[in-house]
């Protein structure tokens, strides 16, 4: 892996053996450039998305009414720019 991959990339390179390891997500060669893999969820991962999916709209559901559109938007700028630094950090 190069030295200039972002750490969510490094993290979803770490973290695919596992899931393709408990079923979530299998691993194919890519047709068009063999140094290449692609990645698709199993039907146990496509459950797992939904579960997902659902908890977190509805999280943002809750934190809208607790919060109000005004602050939840900035909860979410600062998260983002939160993310950005610990990504630089890395």
């Amino acid at each position: 892996m190069s030295p200039a991959a972002s750490p969510a990339s490094r993290t979803r390179a770490k973290a695919a053996p596992r899931l393709e390891q408990h079923g979530y997500l299998v691993r194919e060669p890519d047709p068009r450039n063999s140094r290449r893999r692609r990645i698709r969820l199993t039907g146990q991962g496509q459950e797992v998305q939904a579960i997902v999916r659902s908890a977190a709209w509805q999280a943002e559901r809750i934190a809208a009414e607790l919060l109000g559109e005004h602050r939840l938007a900035d909860l979410r700028r600062n998260l983002t720019d939160l993310v950005a630094l610990l990504d630089s950090a890395a």
